[in-house]
């Protein structure tokens, strides 16, 4: 498991309880039947003290099988329990100062348990039906039903920094289309092209000077703004650029394209991946792909 799944799923949690201390601990989720290691899973509580309520959760990985869904709801519990008996924690009452402090021993566990993954390898209701078939309440958080999917537009000459961006946006649950790993051998390159601007929420611009002038990068731009134009202007075009090319110097032979690109805001990405104002870009592009964020 990646510390970064562990990582957003605290974060989800602050920020449904803001004043929540989260407990975590390391496990795994062992095969009852073979005894053997499935996988490495995080538990947590959030400790609330403005609802009192202690929120439990599990974070998992590639969330697929029945078995391992239905191995998940029978011994998360018993799992919970041992880390909920761990540690105590204590809290001054900040609405009434002369109140009685807030103690997490005293805390109601919440009746739903909140199972955190990157990946649902199965229909959310049915997951749901297997927690409720051994008695648990459950809330499914996926991560993919947390952005807009995104096709990712790129000249051969930017294909280094387009993986990097690929494998940065997908390792925050963005669920993306990128050529070198989505496309199938015998697939025609127009047909796969036009199907993944057509069936993904939104499409990623790579500019470049060296991408720009490329035959296919500009179908593909085309092929987004004629979408945009018949879903009645809505904003499915996100456009990053590696150098200042696209700002004055793009001269396309349709004059109107560069100005539907240059229309929005280009946010400008370094070409080198590993380094703080790369993450803070890639940071920035999750926030915009969002679900809820772009114009309808």
């Amino acid at each position: 498991m990646t510390p970064e799944l562990k990582k957003r799923a605290t974060q989800f949690l602050q920020k449904r309880y803001p004043r929540a201390v989260v407990l975590e601990r390391t496990t795994q989720l062992v095969n009852s039947e073979t005894s053997t290691v499935e996988k490495p899973i995080y538990l947590m509580f959030a400790l609330d003290p403005d609802s009192a309520v202690r929120q439990p959760a599990v974070v998992v990985p590639n969330l697929g099988s029945h078995n391992e869904v239905l191995q998940l709801a029978t011994t998360c519990t018993a799992l919970l329990e041992d880390l909920k008996r761990s540690v105590e924690v204590g809290y001054d009452n900040v609405v009434k100062r002369t109140a009685s402090a807030i103690n997490s021993t005293q805390m109601v566990d919440s009746p739903k348990l909140v199972v955190y993954t990157d990946t649902l390898y199965m229909p959310n209701d049915q997951a749901l039906q297997i927690f409720a078939s051994v008695g648990r309440l459950a809330e499914i958080i996926h991560e993919g039903d947390m952005h807009d999917s995104v096709f990712i537009s790129y000249g051969a000459p930017n294909a280094e920094t387009a993986r990097a961006i690929n494998a940065s946006l997908k390792s925050q649950g963005v669920k993306t289309w990128f050529f070198p790993e989505d496309a199938l051998p015998g697939q025609k390159l127009h047909r796969v092209m036009s199907d993944g601007i057509a069936t993904h929420d939104r499409v990623l611009l790579t500019c470049s000077k060296e991408s720009l002038g490329r035959p296919g990068v500009l179908n593909e731009i085309e092929r987004v703004l004629e979408r945009e134009a018949r879903e009645g202007g809505a904003e499915i075009l996100i456009p990053i650029t590696l150098d200042d090319f696209v700002f004055a110097d793009w001269a396309p032979t349709r004059r109107d394209i560069a100005d539907q690109v240059r229309a929005r805001v280009i946010a400008k990405f370094p070409p080198t991946s590993g380094t703080k104002d790369f993450d803070d870009a890639v940071g920035k592009l999750v926030a915009a792909l969002r679900k809820g964020r772009r114009a309808p």
